[in-house]
């Protein structure tokens, strides 16, 4: 017990030294972990609180996601943390908070954040933190600092990002400690919608900075795995997450050279049924992948037939080249209409495995029904 109070001692006098480096700008969650933290141009995630605020505005549903942290093992330094949210239209908004330490220090933290889709291709964001730290027997201090970053879509499955923590170089206690302050880029590249690449350049004022790389592919529709590098300090992390039933669970494994090893945890919940972001049309166009904890079949884009086709005569082969039309669905339309005999209304395409009123509502444009077939002259 006395050793471990020195050693808490110790990181604790390093900490004040190093401008309450308990408060530095760092990502929670898992997932992150496993990248190294490579996360400021990732987006699509709840996490983007802590990381480039800008990234809320990529959310296309409500998401919640929650992390336990214990660095090296040691219970002074465990960290437990949350996000959540929440788009709106153009706008994003998110809530975030974490509790750190053990009495006889303990550090809290509350986020507030709002982003914007300013246009098709760019993000905008900034985030409000309320900082608390709380010394047994001495009281506590608190303060504001404000974050604000961007994300950019320059090409196809490519997004750029850049953040600024604590711009206004906010200071905390009498004897006003400076909070850390610093900004951090890096790029996101997604390889066949599948395979992401992250680099990130973290460069907080006064230390030396710090490049980190990540790679994530899903191996699984339901398995994901992970792995990072990063220079300050220097170390390599392994992650993997899982998917069931609507959540995801996320795992991280560091290994700081002289301090060991770290595992991380945490669970996400979105609120589209099933774990990470199904993206907008608009995304997926400029390269941002499907969900990449649960990522879906790339659809083959089928072009639109140039002159209606007769629904009673038309082959399967013609019946694929209409929109959303499967080679599975056609040859289900065209069995239906040798098991029953022509077609007498568009209605009737409902009795097919798969077809719904609003697909036959798309697909009338490129229909018609001759209920017999033309007569010879």
């Amino acid at each position: 017990m006395k050793t471990g109070t020195i050693f808490f001692t110790i990181l604790f006098s390093l900490a004040i030294t190093n401008s309450f480096a308990g408060f530095e700008q760092k990502d929670q969650g898992a997932r992150s972990a496993g990248l190294a933290d490579a996360m400021v141009a990732r987006g699509f995630s709840s996490w983007c609180l802590y990381s480039n605020p800008a990234g809320l505005a990529t959310l296309t549903v409500p998401e919640l996601n929650v992390s336990a942290f214990r660095p090296f093992g040691l219970k002074e330094l465990q960290t437990g943390a949350l996000a959540f949210g929440l788009s709106a239209g153009e706008s994003a908004y998110g809530f975030g908070a974490t509790y750190s330490g053990q009495k006889p220090y303990t550090e809290t933290q509350f986020i507030f954040g709002y982003a914007r889709r300013v246009t098709e291709f760019l993000n905008a964001g900034a985030s409000l933190n309320f900082h608390q730290v709380s010394i047994e027997n001495y009281g506590s201090a608190s303060v504001f600092s404000l974050d604000a970053g961007i994300l950019v879509r320059p090409f196809k499955g490519i997004q750029a990002g850049f953040s600024v923590f604590n711009l206004g170089r906010s200071s905390i206690g009498k004897s006003n400690e400076p909070l850390p302050s610093g900004w951090r880029t890096g790029v996101s590249a997604w390889i066949e919608q599948r395979l992401l690449i992250s680099g990130e350049w973290y460069q907080q004022a006064g230390y030396q900075p710090d490049f980190r790389f990540g790679l994530e592919f899903p191996v699984h529709d339901y398995v994901t795995l992970r792995t990072g590098l990063s220079t300050a300090p220097s170390q390599v992390t392994l992650g993997t997450g899982f998917t069931i039933s609507g959540f995801g669970f996320d795992y991280a494994f560091k290994n700081h050279p002289d301090l060991g090893v770290s595992h991380q945890f945490s669970v996400v919940y979105s609120f589209s049924g099933q774990p990470g972001q199904t993206y907008p049309t608009d995304y997926f166009d400029w390269g941002a992948t499907e969900s990449l904890l649960k990522p879906e079949k790339k659809q083959y884009q089928k072009q639109s037939s140039p002159i209606p086709l007769n629904l009673n005569e038309a082959s399967v082969s013609d019946l694929k080249t209409l929109p959303g039309i499967s080679t599975e669905l056609a040859e289900r339309i065209v069995e239906l209409r040798d098991k029953k005999g022509r077609f007498v209304s568009m209605d009737e395409l409902l009795s097919v495995p798969g077809m719904t009123e609003s697909r036959i509502s798309k697909l009338k444009p490129y229909l018609f029904i001759l209920e017999s077939p033309p007569e010879n002259p």
